[in-house]
């Protein structure tokens, strides 16, 4: 058993050391450049849990995405209306209270500013892939728009 065991984490190794890439400058993401070649959707992963490092190279990445590829919406884990609708219901609130009313715990952090704050984020449509309402504040906003736009 411990053989099999052995034999596939060698496998594994060697996959890793065959297709790893490492960045080795800043936000040089080029080495993806053949794995992202005509692609329309692309699946980034779950975020880690409070790991700073992770959401940084994250948001470089999206960055890079929409800036050398024209990707222009993020879908996050967290309430679709919500991060939906954040920017719009939100503007004129800072970046930090926009995430805090809009999306999962998990991005309360100072990484994810830069999707709210930065210019080149500004033309990004946030959304969200969970249908279940998340934040009070948000659906209160939806409902009083709804009001005031139909009969």
């Amino acid at each position: 058993m411990n053989f099999v065991r052995e034999k596939t984490r060698n496998r594994w190794k060697e996959q890793i050391k065959r297709t790893a890439s490492e960045i080795k400058e800043g936000n040089d993401f080029s080495f993806i450049e053949h794995f992202i070649k005509d692609k329309r959707i692309i699946l980034l992963g779950e975020n880690s849990h409070g790991i700073a490092d992770y959401f940084t190279i994250k948001t470089d990445l999206i960055r890079y995405l929409h800036q050398y590829h024209e990707f222009h919406v993020v879908v996050l884990e967290s309430g679709l209306l919500e991060a939906t609708l954040c920017k719009q219901f939100l503007s004129n609130d800072s970046p930090e209270k926009q995430i805090q009313n809009s999306l999962l715990d998990i991005y309360h952090n100072e990484e994810m500013k830069a999707l709210f704050s930065e210019e080149w984020a500004q033309t990004i449509t946030l959304s969200g892939m969970d249908p279940q309402p998340t934040y009070p504040l948000t659906s209160e906003l939806m409902l009083d728009w709804i009001k005031n736009h139909t009969d």
